[in-house]
């Protein structure tokens, strides 16, 4: 694992030159007790989940690096703290279990060193917790997917804390956190992993990512190995067929854009992505497969006039006849009638 990732060392360097080497020591301890006594338990506590160790950590910090591109100049040494920070709790809550893992940060925050002096650390601890919770699940609020609706600016040390825009990237980058890092080939191909979390290791593994904010993209590519059963349907392995899996990969693509377009509207360091490009490449028997398609593109390009979105699609309660129906019932009771209903 790397010692100290890119935007650690931009955090280094903004602490030294704001002469906040004292925030930045804070931060390596925090790092290495983190790294030293929960992240390589995670583990045992799901041994068949794709990892969430310490590699994973510096992927997620390494993806927002990228997201920020020139944008992390403008950042303030105490912003970029909390994020580095949020990031390197966003998941040790997982060594309770997967379920609400988000919300189960508070006694690991205390045990870091120092943490637990909430005179001090009180306001950090605030400011954590929240971005923490709003990265994955649900909003605590209101039980919707809109995690990140209720943050807003905090008070950190020395200024306010924008936890929308910090949590908003975290997740995103969270979300792309996916690649042969986070599982084991050799778990794969002698079938160790149990049919249920098979398929999110076979993701892992065929998935690459590149970041890309001069294009203003995020590409994607998928090399998937098939090969052909008994029964001549086309497989991965035994217990996954090819059709399972590029609906699988089908449905993480939406989310993916999804997530970018959710994040991206509570967050305007997300703004210079807009769109995703993905190829898939197909090999059998070690082989590339031409299949001579282009690559997919989701972007947030609209032409007018060729959308095909309908309003009545869209929102079902603007339909003519929902309209027509509550207009009727609205003029009975003004009428005290029903004559208008039909």
């Amino acid at each position: 694992m790397k010692e100290c990732c890119e935007i650690e060392s931009v955090l280094e360097q903004k602490a030294k030159d704001a002469n906040r080497e004292l925030l930045f020591a804070d931060y390596i301890l925090t790092r290495e007790y983190l790294f030293n006594n929960i992240y390589p338990e995670i583990g045992s506590k799901l041994p068949n989940f794709t990892y969430h160790d310490g590699s994973h950590v510096i992927n997620v910090l390494d993806n927002i690096y990228q997201l920020l591109d020139d944008a992390i100049n403008n950042i303030s040494c105490e912003t970029l703290y909390f994020i580095c920070l949020s990031t390197l709790f966003h998941d040790v809550g997982l060594v309770y279990g997967r379920e609400e893992h988000q919300r189960k940060i508070g006694d690991i925050y205390n045990s870091a060193f120092g943490k637990g002096n909430i005179y001090k650390f009180g306001n950090e601890k605030i400011i954590i917790t929240k971005t923490v919770e709003a990265h994955s699940g649900r909003s605590i609020i209101d039980n919707t997917n809109d995690t990140l609706k209720y943050l807003g600016n905090l008070l950190g040390y020395s200024e306010m804390i924008d936890t929308r825009k910090i949590a908003a990237i975290l997740r995103f980058a969270d979300e792309l956190a996916e690649g042969g890092q986070r599982t084991s080939d050799y778990f794969i191909e002698n079938n160790l992993y149990p049919k249920n979390t098979k398929i999110f290791h076979r993701y892992s593994q065929v998935y690459r990512a590149v970041i890309s904010t001069k294009d203003s993209r995020l590409a994607i590519t998928y090399n998937i190995i098939f090969s052909i059963n008994a029964i001549k349907d086309l497989v991965i392995d035994q217990d996954i067929r090819l059709k399972e899996f590029l609906e699988f990969i089908y449905a993480r693509i939406i989310k993916i854009d999804d997530e970018r377009k959710y994040c991206r509207y509570y967050c305007d360091w997300l703004d210079s992505i807009k769109e995703i490009s993905v190829d898939f490449n197909f090999w059998y028997d070690n082989e590339y497969i031409e299949i001579g398609l282009f690559p997919l593109v989701i972007s947030d390009k609209i032409v007018p006039g060729d959308s095909g979105r309908q309003i009545d699609k869209l929102y079902p309660a603007y339909s003519y006849s929902s309209i027509d129906q509550i207009l009727r019932k609205c003029l009975g009771k003004m009428n005290g009638e029903n004559q208008y209903e039909k």
